[in-house]
């Protein structure tokens, strides 16, 4: 872990308190001393979004959730919902505001347990909308669009190919929904979305399918 190698590298913070906390959550976690240990240390990520030890407690956090929902006997719930709770608010801390740029490895990691956990479907049985077609058109447009845009964001910031995580599919989603309100300005945003460049999705097989879409009719 690129910050855990950073904190290694500065002993001037043996006497943070932060730093201390983190080192007793190792220590439980060593222990065998798991829910204590993934306790501290979500104490000390949510505690500590400026400090080295934060984004550190941060992936040590993760980790033990991951331990405690699918891999001790008897497992707790296996659909995280503390999880599902505190991840927006360690993308707060850790990835915006240009901290993405301090800590890129683990921001990807972030962004990669959103996504996981989106394709989960969670916990809940989602209600049925008695919306317009054309309504939920335009949400889901919006949905893909917005999920499109950090995709690519967050692999920009490993050099992760986009296509590596299906950034493109998200893109294309958008403009298909959006064609189907119709909606052609939003459309056309989540088209140039693709074709940009600089985005690297232009080997996407969606490319060739973008002129096969045409607005819904009425």
């Amino acid at each position: 872990m690129d910050a855990d190698r950073l904190l290694a590298a500065r002993p001037d913070q043996e006497n943070d308190p932060a730093v201390r906390a983190l080192a007793r959550a190792r220590a439980l976690w060593g222990a065998g001393e798991w829910p204590e240990a993934t306790r501290v240390a979500g104490e000390i990520a949510i505690a500590h979004p400026r400090e080295d030890a934060g984004i550190v407690a941060a992936m040590l956090y993760l980790a033990g959730l991951n331990l405690l929902g699918s891999q001790i006997d008897p497992p707790r719930p296996s659909c995280h919902d503390e999880l599902v709770n505190r991840l927006p608010t360690l993308q707060r801390h850790y990835c915006e505001r240009g901290e993405d740029l301090r800590h890129p490895s683990e921001c990807y990691l972030l962004y990669k347990i959103e996504r996981a956990v989106e394709r989960g479907g969670g916990c809940k049985v989602p209600e049925k909308l008695d919306v317009p077609p054309s309504v939920a058109y335009a949400r889901a447009g919006e949905w893909y669009l917005a999920r499109a845009v950090r995709c690519v964001e967050a692999t920009r910031l490993v050099r992760v190919s986009p296509l590596a995580e299906h950034c493109d599919d998200l893109a294309f989603y958008a403009v298909r929904a959006f064609m189907n309100v119709p909606d052609e300005t939003r459309a056309g945003e989540a088209r140039a979305l693709l074709l940009e460049p600089g985005n690297g999705m232009l080997k996407s097989p969606h490319i060739a399918e973008l002129p096969t879409l045409a607005p819904r009719r009425p």
